[in-house]
């Protein structure tokens, strides 16, 4: 493994060839966008497509566990088509959007919805829509780690126009209700 330490942030490259950067964060949002920044130079850089995977822990005594899920949610990211790939990103980035549609996300990645839809339940399991709303209730969840954010904030931030629905897909996906889960991270 090399190493490169300086500020607050550690950067890594393992034995697998995957770059791993660590750094103390105020604002996981902020972590987000500084996530996207890296990757967009990164890929500019290398003049391709990277995969990339970005979480936050609350302590260090966590980074092992988290090192383990990260490399193995890699892998597996590592299996997929180039347009899955390429798709995931799009939703990644566009997922804030309360009309993102099946559509949008075929024009952004230059092929048929019919195709896109076939692919992503063959590779993926799962269909667009369950897709977008796993990626939704995941970016909510980070988000919910910020007592300043109500609700109603993060379901506007994660693409929800409506907090009533929001809270439905919410139940759907965590089987808990966003209050309550929000609570439980206070306590």
């Amino acid at each position: 493994m090399s190493r490169n330490g300086a500020g607050n942030h550690v950067v890594l490259n393992d034995k697998k060839g995957q770059i791993i950067v660590m750094g103390c964060i105020d604002s996981y949002n902020e972590w987000l966008k500084l996530g996207q920044k890296i990757q967009d130079k990164m890929e500019a850089l290398l003049e391709k497509t990277i995969i990339f995977e970005q979480q936050a822990v609350e302590s260090t005594e966590e980074l092992p566990k988290l090192y383990r899920t990260l490399s193995r949610e890699l892998g597996n990211k590592g299996s997929l088509s180039p347009i899955v790939i390429l798709t995931k990103k799009f939703i990644d980035r566009n997922y804030y959007m309360p009309s993102l549609t099946l559509g949008d996300v075929a024009e952004g990645v230059q092929v048929s919805p019919t195709y896109l839809s076939k692919q992503l339940k063959r590779e993926l399991g799962l269909s667009f829509i369950d897709y977008l709303t796993e990626v939704r209730i995941r970016k909510a969840i980070q988000l919910m780690s910020d007592p300043l954010f109500k609700v109603y904030e993060i379901a506007e931030k994660v693409g929800y126009s409506s907090q009533h629905y929001f809270s439905s897909a919410f139940k759907k996906v965590t089987g808990t209700s966003p209050m309550v889960y929000k609570k439980g991270i206070r306590s």
